[in-house]
């Protein structure tokens, strides 16, 4: 293990609710194709960024990194599916389709928590 350790466990761990937990599965390494496309998206930003930085100056990536942050604050109740459309048509992501977009559709599984317990558990009740 190469600088990994075993998560620090601050709550229990509710296995009626969550199910049963493994962290074998939480230290080992991911396949190095995974995480390149885990990271794919987050190194083009960098990447466009750092483009826009040295030609318009450096408001422009401080501009899009504010209006990144304020679109990603819209949000519905926990529990309730949020699209934020505003923040995908802010990064381009509403002109593709994807995996997600046709094949896990989160509000159509059977198996979401009911809202008083996600309220809870976000208020550490």
């Amino acid at each position: 293990m190469d600088g990994k350790q075993l998560p620090f466990l601050s709550t229990p761990h509710d296995t009626f609710r969550e199910g049963f937990r493994s962290l074998q599965h939480d230290v080992m390494d991911k396949h190095p194709v995974e995480t390149m496309q885990k990271m794919h998206f987050q190194t083009e930003e960098q990447t466009k960024m750092k483009m826009y930085g040295s030609l318009y100056g450096t408001h422009l990536p401080l501009r899009l990194n504010m209006e990144r942050s304020i679109l990603a604050q819209f949000g519905r109740l926990p529990g309730l599916p949020s699209s934020h459309v505003g923040l995908d048509t802010m990064l381009g992501r509403d002109e593709e389709i994807v995996f997600e977009d046709y094949l896990n559709d989160s509000a159509l599984t059977q198996d979401q928590k009911p809202l008083h317990d996600i309220m809870e558990s976000k208020l550490g009740m």
